[in-house]
């Protein structure tokens, strides 16, 4: 068995998931919910009788031998599963309020600025996908920002027409004899002598 760091952990833990889920699924028959993400499980059942098919799947853990996440293990109607907070009793799920402030920030970060670095736009839109896993109708709103993310900066500055007169007191058109690159002496943008 490999450590919790390893490349092929996540993998092998969401297979062994993916057994114990279906195993359960047919161990408790009760009506109840078994949601997997990597190695997180998320029981869901009638509250009278989540109790004992909670010790059921303990024990079943200790006589497998598979490691437990004491600090996980929630018997709650209110509780936060991988970035959301589930409310079973009101029948709500929300964001997490680290994850909310977050995405927010990223917002911020990207709304109302003239240069938007391509890291936080990466950033936005990868926590926008995760949170619109639940909200999939929101997905197609974020086609502008992946238009954003995969177009090409751009170069082209306008320039005041009110600038124009002082552009040319800059004398920046004034080259002479500038090589233009092929071995002749005609300059570029030169002005007539």
């Amino acid at each position: 068995m490999a450590p919790f760091g390893a490349i092929f952990s996540a993998h092998w833990w969401g297979r062994l998931g993916g057994f114990l889920v279906r195993l359960w699924h047919l161990l408790i028959y009760i009506k109840h919910a078994l949601r997997l993400y990597v190695d997180d499980f998320l029981f869901s059942q009638n509250w009278k009788i989540l109790p004992l098919s909670s010790a059921f799947i303990c024990i079943f853990f200790q006589l497998m031998k598979i490691p437990i996440s004491w600090k996980k293990s929630v018997i709650a109607k209110e509780l936060q599963w991988i970035g959301w907070r589930f409310n079973f009793s009101a029948g709500l799920v929300s964001l997490d309020p680290t994850k909310r402030t977050k995405l927010i920030n990223l917002i911020d970060a990207i709304s109302g600025k003239t240069y938007i670095h391509k890291r936080d736009i990466e950033r936005f839109v990868g926590l926008a996908m995760w949170v619109t896993q639940l909200f999939s109708g929101m997905r197609p709103l974020l086609q502008h920002f992946y238009a954003d993310l995969f177009s090409s900066p751009a170069s082209l500055y306008s320039i005041d027409p009110g600038m124009w007169p002082e552009l040319w007191t800059w004398q920046i058109f004034d080259f002479q004899n500038v090589d233009s690159g092929f071995g002749f002496e005609t300059p570029i943008l030169a002005k007539e002598p």
